[in-house]
Protein backbone atom coordinates (compact mmCIF):
# COMPACT_ATOMS: atom_id res chain seq x y z
CA UNK A 1 0.00 0.00 0.00
CA UNK A 2 2.94 2.22 1.26
CA UNK A 3 3.95 4.17 -2.19
CA UNK A 4 1.16 3.61 -4.22
CA UNK A 5 0.51 7.48 -4.04
CA UNK A 6 3.21 8.10 -6.29
CA UNK A 7 1.87 6.21 -8.63
CA UNK A 8 -0.52 8.78 -9.17
CA UNK A 9 2.64 11.28 -10.01
CA UNK A 10 4.97 8.64 -12.08
CA UNK A 11 4.82 7.21 -15.78
CA UNK A 12 6.27 5.46 -18.54
CA UNK A 13 7.56 7.48 -21.32
CA UNK A 14 7.27 6.84 -24.91
CA UNK A 15 10.08 4.10 -25.04
CA UNK A 16 9.04 2.67 -21.86
CA UNK A 17 11.10 3.96 -19.17
CA UNK A 18 10.04 5.66 -15.42
CA UNK A 19 10.05 9.21 -15.48
CA UNK A 20 7.75 11.96 -13.97
CA UNK A 21 4.94 11.81 -15.36
CA UNK A 22 2.20 13.67 -13.15
CA UNK A 23 -1.42 12.83 -13.55
CA UNK A 24 -3.57 15.63 -15.25
CA UNK A 25 -0.41 16.97 -17.02
CA UNK A 26 0.55 15.07 -19.26
CA UNK A 27 -0.92 11.69 -21.15
CA UNK A 28 -3.17 10.08 -18.32
CA UNK A 29 -3.00 6.37 -20.13
CA UNK A 30 0.43 6.55 -19.43
CA UNK A 31 0.28 6.73 -15.79
CA UNK A 32 1.12 4.30 -13.65
CA UNK A 33 -1.91 4.40 -11.65
CA UNK A 34 -3.35 2.79 -14.67
CA UNK A 35 -1.52 -0.33 -13.46
CA UNK A 36 -3.01 -0.30 -10.44
CA UNK A 37 -5.83 -2.95 -9.68
CA UNK A 38 -7.10 -0.43 -6.82
CA UNK A 39 -6.36 2.85 -7.68
CA UNK A 40 -8.41 4.30 -5.12
CA UNK A 41 -5.25 2.40 -2.71
CA UNK A 42 -3.69 5.96 -3.04
CA UNK A 43 -5.51 7.28 -0.32
CA UNK A 44 -5.10 4.67 2.28
CA UNK A 45 -1.16 4.98 1.71
CA UNK A 46 -1.42 9.08 2.84
CA UNK A 47 -3.68 7.67 5.96
CA UNK A 48 -0.87 5.25 6.85
CA UNK A 49 1.75 8.19 6.46
CA UNK A 50 -0.72 10.07 8.76
CA UNK A 51 -0.90 7.82 11.51
CA UNK A 52 2.98 7.51 11.53
CA UNK A 53 3.37 11.40 12.59
CA UNK A 54 0.46 12.06 14.65
CA UNK A 55 2.03 10.99 17.28
CA UNK A 56 4.69 13.65 16.78
CA UNK A 57 2.50 16.30 15.60
CA UNK A 58 -1.11 15.98 17.01
CA UNK A 59 -1.01 14.63 20.56
CA UNK A 60 -0.16 17.98 21.88
CA UNK A 61 -2.59 21.43 21.16
CA UNK A 62 0.52 23.71 20.23
CA UNK A 63 2.11 20.64 17.76
CA UNK A 64 -1.43 20.47 16.60
CA UNK A 65 -1.47 24.16 15.45
CA UNK A 66 2.03 23.87 14.18
CA UNK A 67 1.15 20.72 12.14
CA UNK A 68 -2.08 22.68 10.85
CA UNK A 69 0.12 25.82 9.61
CA UNK A 70 3.08 23.76 8.54
CA UNK A 71 0.41 21.94 6.27
CA UNK A 72 -1.20 25.26 4.95
CA UNK A 73 2.30 26.54 4.31
CA UNK A 74 2.69 23.67 1.50
CA UNK A 75 -0.06 24.63 0.38
CA UNK A 76 0.66 28.44 -0.27
CA UNK A 77 3.82 27.34 -2.02
CA UNK A 78 2.07 25.52 -4.89
CA UNK A 79 -0.16 28.17 -5.11
CA UNK A 80 2.37 31.07 -5.52
CA UNK A 81 4.68 28.68 -7.81
CA UNK A 82 1.80 27.90 -10.26
CA UNK A 83 1.67 23.97 -9.40
CA UNK A 84 -1.85 24.49 -9.66
CA UNK A 85 -3.19 20.79 -10.59
CA UNK A 86 -4.74 18.02 -8.82
CA UNK A 87 -1.35 15.58 -9.08
CA UNK A 88 -0.33 18.53 -6.32
CA UNK A 89 -3.31 19.59 -4.80
CA UNK A 90 -4.59 15.85 -4.05
CA UNK A 91 -1.87 12.98 -5.07
CA UNK A 92 1.28 14.21 -3.26
CA UNK A 93 2.04 13.21 -0.60
CA UNK A 94 1.98 16.20 1.54
CA UNK A 95 -1.31 17.40 -0.19
CA UNK A 96 -3.99 15.81 2.23
CA UNK A 97 -1.92 17.14 5.72
CA UNK A 98 -4.18 19.89 5.68
CA UNK A 99 -7.12 17.87 5.90
CA UNK A 100 -5.93 16.14 9.18
CA UNK A 101 -4.12 19.18 10.81
CA UNK A 102 -7.82 20.84 10.62
CA UNK A 103 -9.31 17.40 11.63
CA UNK A 104 -7.19 17.52 14.50
CA UNK A 105 -7.61 20.93 15.96
CA UNK A 106 -11.42 20.33 15.41
CA UNK A 107 -11.08 17.40 17.38
CA UNK A 108 -8.99 19.26 20.17
CA UNK A 109 -11.51 21.70 20.07
CA UNK A 110 -14.73 19.10 20.29
CA UNK A 111 -13.88 16.11 21.16
CA UNK A 112 -11.05 15.88 23.83
CA UNK A 113 -11.76 19.54 24.42
CA UNK A 114 -8.37 20.74 25.31
CA UNK A 115 -8.50 24.11 23.01
CA UNK A 116 -10.93 26.00 24.26
CA UNK A 117 -13.44 28.16 22.44
CA UNK A 118 -11.31 31.53 23.16
CA UNK A 119 -10.89 33.91 20.72
CA UNK A 120 -7.39 33.07 20.00
CA UNK A 121 -7.84 29.67 19.09
CA UNK A 122 -10.87 30.97 16.77
CA UNK A 123 -8.84 33.87 15.17
CA UNK A 124 -6.03 31.30 14.55
CA UNK A 125 -8.46 28.85 13.15
CA UNK A 126 -10.31 31.51 11.19
CA UNK A 127 -6.53 32.62 9.57
CA UNK A 128 -6.31 28.73 8.56
CA UNK A 129 -9.70 28.69 6.92
CA UNK A 130 -8.96 31.92 5.00
CA UNK A 131 -5.36 31.01 3.91
CA UNK A 132 -7.10 27.77 2.67
CA UNK A 133 -9.96 28.83 0.65
CA UNK A 134 -7.28 31.40 -1.20
CA UNK A 135 -5.25 28.45 -2.11
CA UNK A 136 -5.05 26.02 -4.60
CA UNK A 137 -7.18 22.83 -3.25
CA UNK A 138 -8.82 20.06 -4.59
CA UNK A 139 -11.95 20.13 -1.94
CA UNK A 140 -14.07 23.32 -2.02
CA UNK A 141 -14.07 25.91 1.00
CA UNK A 142 -17.68 25.70 1.28
CA UNK A 143 -17.37 21.76 1.85
CA UNK A 144 -14.70 21.72 3.74
CA UNK A 145 -16.43 24.07 6.21
CA UNK A 146 -19.49 21.95 5.92
CA UNK A 147 -17.03 18.69 6.86
CA UNK A 148 -15.26 20.60 9.95
CA UNK A 149 -18.64 21.87 11.56
CA UNK A 150 -21.26 18.40 10.76
CA UNK A 151 -18.36 15.58 11.41
CA UNK A 152 -18.09 16.08 15.17
CA UNK A 153 -21.07 16.50 15.98
CA UNK A 154 -22.66 13.28 13.89
CA UNK A 155 -19.84 11.58 15.39
CA UNK A 156 -21.28 12.92 19.03
CA UNK A 157 -24.43 11.79 18.47
CA UNK A 158 -23.51 8.31 16.63
CA UNK A 159 -20.18 7.27 18.74
CA UNK A 160 -22.50 5.31 20.56
CA UNK A 161 -24.84 3.77 17.98
CA UNK A 162 -24.46 -0.19 17.24
CA UNK A 163 -25.77 0.12 13.82
CA UNK A 164 -23.82 3.15 12.96
CA UNK A 165 -20.26 0.75 14.40
CA UNK A 166 -21.76 -2.32 12.49
CA UNK A 167 -22.27 -0.27 9.14
CA UNK A 168 -18.37 1.40 9.68
CA UNK A 169 -17.06 -2.32 9.52
CA UNK A 170 -17.44 -2.60 5.82
CA UNK A 171 -16.83 1.01 5.37
CA UNK A 172 -13.22 0.41 4.18
CA UNK A 173 -13.93 -3.63 2.01
CA UNK A 174 -16.35 -1.48 0.02
CA UNK A 175 -13.69 1.26 -0.16
CA UNK A 176 -11.22 -0.84 -1.56
CA UNK A 177 -13.54 -3.34 -3.43
CA UNK A 178 -15.79 -1.43 -5.16
CA UNK A 179 -13.57 -0.07 -7.98
CA UNK A 180 -12.35 -3.56 -9.00
CA UNK A 181 -15.86 -4.87 -9.19
CA UNK A 182 -17.04 -2.08 -11.22
CA UNK A 183 -14.30 -3.00 -13.50
CA UNK A 184 -14.70 -6.54 -13.77
CA UNK A 185 -18.49 -5.58 -14.75
CA UNK A 186 -17.54 -3.49 -17.39
CA UNK A 187 -15.14 -5.44 -18.72
CA UNK A 188 -17.89 -8.60 -18.98
CA UNK A 189 -20.00 -6.30 -21.15
CA UNK A 190 -22.49 -5.04 -18.04
CA UNK A 191 -24.66 -2.50 -19.79
CA UNK A 192 -24.09 1.22 -18.46
CA UNK A 193 -27.47 1.82 -16.47
CA UNK A 194 -26.88 -1.70 -14.46
CA UNK A 195 -23.47 -0.72 -14.16
CA UNK A 196 -24.25 0.73 -10.47
CA UNK A 197 -27.14 -1.47 -8.55
CA UNK A 198 -24.82 -4.54 -9.49
CA UNK A 199 -21.37 -3.12 -8.27
CA UNK A 200 -23.22 -2.00 -5.53
CA UNK A 201 -24.84 -5.60 -5.01
CA UNK A 202 -21.84 -7.38 -5.87
CA UNK A 203 -19.67 -4.70 -3.48
CA UNK A 204 -21.41 -5.15 -0.25
CA UNK A 205 -21.53 -8.70 -0.47
CA UNK A 206 -18.25 -9.02 -0.98
CA UNK A 207 -17.37 -6.50 1.80
CA UNK A 208 -19.45 -8.82 4.06
CA UNK A 209 -17.50 -11.70 3.51
CA UNK A 210 -14.39 -9.95 3.20
CA UNK A 211 -14.84 -8.40 6.69
CA UNK A 212 -16.13 -12.05 8.43
CA UNK A 213 -13.81 -14.16 6.56
CA UNK A 214 -10.37 -12.02 6.43
CA UNK A 215 -11.03 -8.99 8.86
CA UNK A 216 -12.50 -10.73 11.88
CA UNK A 217 -10.15 -13.37 12.16
CA UNK A 218 -7.12 -11.54 11.81
CA UNK A 219 -8.72 -9.25 14.38
CA UNK A 220 -8.66 -12.14 17.14
CA UNK A 221 -5.11 -13.23 16.17
CA UNK A 222 -4.38 -9.91 16.80
CA UNK A 223 -5.47 -9.17 20.03
CA UNK A 224 -4.71 -12.68 20.97
CA UNK A 225 -0.68 -11.51 20.31
CA UNK A 226 -1.89 -7.75 22.22
CA UNK A 227 -2.94 -9.70 25.37
CA UNK A 228 -0.21 -12.31 25.61
CA UNK A 229 2.65 -9.45 24.93
CA UNK A 230 0.64 -7.84 28.16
Amino acid sequence: IVGSDWMWLLGLDPIGNLAWLPFGYNNDASSLNGYSFVPPIFTVALEIYFYAIAPFMVIGTRRAWLFLFLSLAYYVVITLTGLNGIAWSYHFPLAPMIYFALGGIVCHLTVLETIRFNRRSLAMLFVALIIFWLSETAISFPLLVLALVSIPVLFKLSGRNMVDRYIGHYSDPVYLIHFPVMRLLEHHGTEPKMLFPYTLALTISCAFLLHHLVENPIERIRRCVRISGD
